[in-house]
């Protein structure tokens, strides 16, 4: 009997210990599960199993942070991967990945001073981490602080040199310095990592667009054949993706700068159909309708614009020359006038307005 009793004894003190290993073996059954459909891009799966860990083992702070990821990256849920990012830093203060994800989340919602926080953290705490420098180069990019941002990205080149994302943001950073020669060999890197990837061709044919418009020493034949890389460029992105309303709303930009209007003028409605408020597409078709002597074409699509944003005084203005070339002089100075309300004093098109709207005067 006494034996009995002491191998009772020993099952009820062993049992909560065995129970609690069940627990945690389930939840890292149900992480990997998650890892496995993440590899598989299968994120709903993947979130409900890194739920099921999370439910198995609350503590399981890898689990939070991988739903995290998916939250913020793919679903766009910022919010609900920050409580996640807060949870797995609660339970592990010097995880790494937690405040480089974190840092993501505050870039995504334009906190980017907390972001480099963030990502200042993960790399203060592991400092061979790419994505950490990664995501600090791209709040340091949307800053403006583009030096910085270029030292982050070279950083995490160097520490996976075959990341195609590294060489594209990169590359925007060196566009937006106009050091295009090195945006264009940054994409064409990009592109070769990943050549199925069409935002990098559309960022490549942006910077081929804007070195042929750039002030600089460059013979016409130079710009002419910048302008074909960049339109080749374009058309790629467009095989790629066919709804890629920038590619189309840049391809009627190269073609109204070549005076094929009516080519720019049916590349700008494609972009339209695909996106009804791309502000963009409206002005490059209006250019090509205006280079037509279509102005009441050109004056409706200035008019789309100001419905979509109301304080766009560069619209204001294209329409009173529209307005002035069909012989509606009131409107047309109405119009200047409202530029003139609108556009900083000394800009171009404050300029433009005042000389058209005195000369109504006269």
């Amino acid at each position: 009997m006494k034996k009995v009793l002491t191998l009772l004894l020993f099952l009820f003190l062993t049992l909560p210990a065995l129970s609690g290993c069940a627990a945690n073996s389930s939840a890292a059954d149900w992480y990997q599960k998650g890892l496995a459909f993440d590899q598989e891009q299968k994120y709903d799966q993947a979130l409900e199993a890194y739920t099921m860990a999370i439910k198995a083992d609350k503590n399981y702070y890898d689990a939070y942070i991988k739903r995290a990821a998916i939250y913020a990256k793919v679903k766009g849920l910022y919010q609900n991967a920050l409580t996640d990012s807060n949870k797995a830093i609660e339970l592990k203060p010097d995880y790494c990945q937690a405040y480089y994800e974190r840092g993501f989340c505050y870039y995504a919602l334009q906190q980017y001073d907390e972001s480099i926080n963030d990502c200042s953290k993960a790399i203060a705490i592991q400092p061979d981490e790419p994505e950490a420098y990664y995501n600090r180069g791209i709040s340091y990019n949307a800053l403006q602080q583009y030096n910085k941002a270029i030292a982050d990205f070279s950083k995490a080149i160097e520490l996976k040199p075959d990341k195609d994302k590294f060489y594209s943001e990169r590359g925007r950073s060196y566009r937006d310095l106009q050091q295009y020669d090195n945006a264009i060999a940054d994409y064409t890197k990009a592109i070769w990592l990943d050549p199925k990837d069409a935002s990098n061709y559309l960022d490549r044919g942006l910077s081929y667009s804007r070195k042929s418009s750039a002030d600089s020493p460059l013979s016409d034949t130079e710009r002419s054949s910048l302008r074909e890389l960049a339109i080749a460029d374009y058309l790629k992105t467009i095989e790629l993706n066919p709804n890629n309303y920038r590619a189309y709303t840049n391809l009627g930009y190269q073609y109204y700068n070549q005076n094929l209007y009516d080519k720019a003028i049916e590349y700008c409605t494609k972009a339209i159909e695909l996106n009804p408020k791309y502000i963009l597409a409206y002005f490059n078709r209006a250019a090509a309708f205006y280079g037509q002597a279509k102005y009441d074409k050109a004056l409706a699509d200035y008019s789309r614009i100001l419905e979509l944003e109301p304080n766009d005084y560069i619209a204001y203005c294209q329409r009173g020359l529209c307005h002035e070339a069909l012989g509606n002089k009131t409107a047309a100075k109405a119009d200047y006038q409202k530029c003139l309300d609108l556009a900083p004093e000394g800009n171009y098109y404050y300029n433009l307005a005042q000389k058209n709207y005195d000369a109504l005067h006269k």
